[in-house]
């Protein structure tokens, strides 16, 4: 898709109404049920330093034990445009080939939003959203993504080296032992 094609989906995507987008009714056996975003929102911070986006290459900051995302196709669900100053994103839902029970058509994507039973929007930046499914790392792209994962692992809780009164345990002499002949 060109890049004014895709500034124009965007465009008539911002332009619709909240209910042509999924806004109302949201689905919730795909997407979560709202109330529970909280919970999410308390995972990712839990697990998810910062996510950053450099020249080619795509920082993650952990706290976890992952490997580099890797690209996921959802059955029904296509990524359509990514807005990363909102953040959100909208994915066309085909509830049959999804196998929900919703209405199929643009559904829009935020952050901390439920992907099935097992998923997680994480972060949504450039033309990628970042998804925790099943332990795991992946990411949705609008087209091939150009970049290089780097994960850096981030200690869970503080650490202060400089902190006083800690040292490490001394030694303590041992009296020589007698010797028996």
């Amino acid at each position: 898709m060109s890049s004014v094609a895709l500034r124009w989906l965007v465009w008539s995507i911002s332009q619709m109404a909240p209910g042509e987008l999924g806004e109302e009714p949201r689905c919730p056996e795909l997407f979560g049920e709202p109330e529970a975003r909280e919970l999410r929102r308390q995972e990712r911070e839990g697990l998810l330093r910062f996510v950053q986006l450099n020249e080619g290459q795509v920082v993650v900051a952990h706290s976890g034990h992952f490997q580099s995302p890797t690209e996921v196709h959802l059955a029904g669900l296509e990524l359509l445009a990514v807005e990363p100053s909102e953040p959100s994103a909208v994915l066309e839902l085909d509830a049959e080939a999804a196998g929900v029970d919703c209405p199929s058509g643009p559904y829009r994507l935020e952050l901390d939003d439920a992907l099935g039973p097992n998923g997680q929007v994480w972060a949504i930046f450039s033309d990628t959203v970042l998804l925790y499914l099943d332990d795991e790392l992946h990411y949705l792209t609008l087209g091939e993504l150009q970049v290089r994962w780097s994960l850096v692992w981030v200690s869970p809780w503080p650490i202060n080296p400089y902190r006083h009164g800690l040292t490490a345990p001394r030694a303590v002499p041992q009296p020589p032992r007698s010797v028996r002949r």
